[in-house]
């Protein structure tokens, strides 16, 4: 039976592969930073800051959460969303390993 192509890689690499393409998109960039400074946000507040419709919104912070990038959480009728500091800190060594090697590799993983 044939391999699929990703199960030829790491999973270390296989995983920063999908947190960089989840990064692929300027707006989703946007909605990070603005995370990022605001600690939390919900959803109505995203989009009035974004020049994107809220259904396109949300499609953004779905493919956001979905690579676990932000957490999102109810809270009445709306849904609450904060960037996932674990992941974003083991990216940020992950990618420092990347572009940045030392003489003794550094194991960084995702998660």
């Amino acid at each position: 039976m044939a391999r699929r192509k990703s199960e030829q890689f790491d999973s270390p690499d296989l995983e920063l592969g999908n947190l960089a393409k989840a990064l692929g998109h300027p707006a989703r960039i946007k909605i990070v930073k603005m995370l990022l400074s605001s600690g939390e946000l919900n959803c109505k507040d995203i989009v009035a800051n974004m020049p994107l419709s809220q259904s396109t919104v949300s499609q953004h912070l779905a493919e956001l959460k979905q690579a676990g990038l932000i957490d999102g959480r109810g809270f009445r009728t709306s849904m609450i969303y904060s960037v996932n500091r674990d992941v974003l800190k083991s990216m940020h060594l992950v990618m420092g390993d990347l572009f940045f090697p030392k003489s003794k590799p550094v194991q960084a993983t995702l998660f």
